[in-house]
């Protein structure tokens, strides 16, 4: 539940997060001096996470220390590519510190989402097989583990309780970015990617942040209707 008086800084945290985010776009969409902006770039999660911490809601510290590390990931990418992918995974960590405790019980995943995560794993074993002769001293290391963190966050917000449909949609819009800048990073891009991966990063982080806090009907994280079945049947 939100504190007395929250909603207008919460607001603005969020205001202020999609400014800076679309700052660093249009900079960078131009061609222009980056290194000036990366003020933007940088401030665009910790913004975020201020609107969902300011919110007060269960798990939503775990939450917000994740857009703040991702953040600073952010940061790291454009000086220390490892440590970036670092700060990227320990984001994810913390992200299914939030998830796990309040996915839904085995039985009330559809059918659907189950073959979903199944054939998340594949994708993600596939994926690294493209990028494996690429990947060069510590990357390979590094990538795979990122990959493995990553997908496990996907599928936990697959499963989650809380949030639904935007936590989800959140992260499989980061999912698709992460693809998108792997194959910019070691496979030579896809076509028209390389605008989209910003944009999509945004947007997946935008979509957990609002899902995650948006208010419940009842207590508990489940909302109001008791167990039930989530996902495409």
């Amino acid at each position: 539940m939100s504190g007395a008086g929250s909603g207008p800084a919460r607001a603005a945290c969020l205001v202020l997060a999609l400014v800076a985010a679309g700052l660093w776009l249009a900079v960078t969409l131009n061609g222009g001096a980056a290194a000036p902006w990366l003020l933007a770039k940088v401030a665009a999660m910790p913004l975020l996470a201020g609107f969902v911490a300011l919110s007060r809601s269960p798990g939503g510290g775990l939450v917000a220390a994740a857009l703040v590390v991702q953040g600073a990931g952010d940061l790291l990418l454009e000086l220390a590519f490892l440590a970036g992918v670092a700060a990227f995974l320990l984001g994810h960590l913390l992200y299914l510190g939030a998830f796990w405790p309040r996915r839904n019980a085995l039985d009330e995943i559809a059918g659907g989402t189950k073959l979903a995560v199944g054939a998340l794993a594949l994708l993600a074993a596939g994926f690294l097989a493209i990028l494996a002769p690429r990947l060069r001293g510590a990357q390979a290391i590094a990538i795979p583990l990122y990959v493995a963190a990553l997908a496990a966050m996907v599928a936990a917000a697959w499963w989650v309780g809380r949030g639904r449909p935007w936590v989800p949609i959140g992260a499989s819009l980061f999912l698709l970015s992460d693809a998108l800048l792997g194959l910019e990073l070691f496979a030579g891009g896809a076509p028209g990617g390389r605008a989209l991966i910003w944009p999509l990063y945004v947007g997946g982080q935008v979509a957990i942040a609002a899902g995650w806090t948006r208010p419940v009907e009842a207590p508990g994280d489940r909302g109001a209707d008791g167990p039930r079945r989530v996902g495409p049947e």
